[in-house]
């Protein structure tokens, strides 16, 4: 038996939507304030994007708490897609007074490379 069919198992919607909520007080990583997700798209083709969003989390204190990649494919039909082939990227910072300027550096690039916001 290979190892990719011992991985296959079924679980609950809760389980599967909310990995999270498994994890007691997992909301307390975040301090007091909450958080603040940021999330892109990273095309496949604009490698130098990669390079311009990751520079500026090398310019702050803000450190994520928490960062989910996924890969991409074709965007659906849904009015909530705004997927492109590429990979997105979610990021949980801290709501501090340092995330913000990290957030205003993103979202000043993503705007500047048409990205969606």
């Amino acid at each position: 038996m290979s190892s990719k069919a011992r991985d296959l198992r079924v679980t609950s919607i809760q389980n599967y939507l909310f990995p999270l909520d498994r994890v007691r007080n997992w909301n307390h990583l975040y301090g007091k304030s909450g958080l603040i997700q940021w999330q892109f798209i990273l095309p496949d083709k604009e490698t130098s994007f990669w390079r311009k969003k990751f520079g500026g989390f090398s310019k702050t204190t803000a450190l994520p708490a928490l960062a989910v990649l996924k890969r991409c494919g074709e965007a659906s039909e849904s009015y909530l897609s705004f997927c492109s082939p590429g990979w997105t990227l979610a990021i949980d910072l801290p709501a501090t007074q340092d995330s913000y300027p990290i957030l205003i550096i993103q979202l000043t690039i993503a705007s500047a490379e048409g990205a969606p916001i």
